[in-house]
């Protein structure tokens, strides 16, 4: 069960670190909502691997072994979280810390090596949407937190290259409208937030062409109820957050007659941002 104690941490403080009041239930005076499980790791030929024994993600040359491990050896020295798996020592997890950290030179000049790492969690550090570079040759990024930074929506553009992406989180950060339609290039995103941005109803059509999101937060934003039936089309979607929004009652209600199974979360944030 180690490994899945492992990735059940590093969801929780990746979760966390994210500043998102409706993820969170162990913050004081936080909402009740359950925070959307994490990706799975990635299935190796078709099976996924156990609880109890790893599954080593691929087979690779000692010299990119090499340039992995230097790596996540050079970020733990800096102070990161860096979890390793399996007898191979394999790097899934990177978890930044935030406190306002600084993404620099020398921290992105290691972040190719990671190539088999999953789970990236920046939140509330200065990433931004050029040191995105440095990622978008990982193919195995399924989880990726930036809640709190400074991408925009050129960094969407960089973002669309992670093609395996199952969960993106991007709460307090520069999105706006015009960067939405990027997102409909992610064929796995099944988890969304764009809590507290500039995301407004001109938006929500992109949003609804991303067929296979099961769990979409936009509290915080410009929503209102003339938007929001657009929604009615996603045929997965079940989980939506509209915490201090325009959005009414009546607009939802009138959304959860053309989806009955659709859970909403409204009202006002006890902890407001």
């Amino acid at each position: 069960m180690r490994t899945f104690a492992l990735l059940a941490f590093a969801a929780f403080v990746g979760l966390v670190a994210a500043g998102c009041p409706e993820m969170s239930e162990s913050k004081p005076g936080a909402q009740s909502a359950q925070a959307p499980p994490p990706p799975p790791p990635p299935a190796v030929g078709g099976q996924a691997a156990d609880d109890d024994q790893y599954v080593p993600v691929e087979e690779v040359n000692p010299q990119q072994v090499a340039k992995e491990q230097a790596a996540a050896d050079a970020l733990e020295k800096m102070g990161f979280l860096v979890i390793r798996e399996g007898p191979e020592k394999v790097v899934t997890s990177v978890n930044f810390l935030g406190n306002n950290r600084k993404i620099d030179e020398k921290i992105t000049d290691l972040l190719p090596a990671l190539y088999r790492t999953y789970t990236f969690n920046f939140a509330d550090t200065e990433m931004g949407d050029e040191q995105l570079r440095a990622l978008q040759t990982n193919r195995k990024v399924t989880s990726l937190v930036l809640g709190g930074t400074q991408v925009g929506d050129e960094g969407l553009a960089i973002i669309v290259n992670l093609s395996s992406l199952v969960s993106l989180m991007l709460p307090k950060t520069k999105i706006t409208d015009a960067g939405l339609p990027h997102l409909t290039k992610l064929p796995n995103l099944a988890i969304l937030e764009l809590s507290d941005t500039k995301v407004t109803d001109r938006g929500l059509p992109e949003i609804a062409k991303c067929q296979n999101l099961n769990w979409l937060l936009l509290s915080g934003t410009e929503i209102t109820d003339e938007g929001l039936q657009v929604l009615a089309a996603m045929p997965n979607l079940r989980r939506l957050g509209l915490k201090d929004t325009k959005v009414t009652e009546r607009g939802i209600a009138a959304l959860k007659a053309a989806k009955p199974n659709l859970s909403v979360d409204s009202g006002t944030r006890e902890n407001r941002p």
